[in-house]
């Protein structure tokens, strides 16, 4: 009897300080999904700064687009004579 206490007692000692299979199983998880988060986080950094480059960009365009429209204006809009 003191037998099977000692051996069911070594093996809560085991599980208590190794953590058992499940908590390495929930470890591994745990660090899979630190990974997957930093890629998403790197993810969205990067279509962070491609939007506002987009942004820089749009401006840009829709600004020359106004000065071009200074420069040429519309056939309708000459006054006519």
């Amino acid at each position: 009897m003191s037998v099977f206490f000692m051996v069911f007692l070594a093996f809560a000692v085991m599980r208590m300080v190794g953590g058992g299979f499940r908590a390495r199983r929930r470890w591994e998880h745990s660090a899979l999904l630190d990974e997957k988060v930093a890629k998403l986080e790197t993810l969205v950094n990067e279509l962070q700064e491609q939007m506002e480059q987009d942004r820089t960009q749009l401006q840009r365009l829709q600004e020359e687009r106004d000065f071009l429209r200074q420069l040429y204006p519309a056939k309708s809009d000459q006054p006519t004579s």
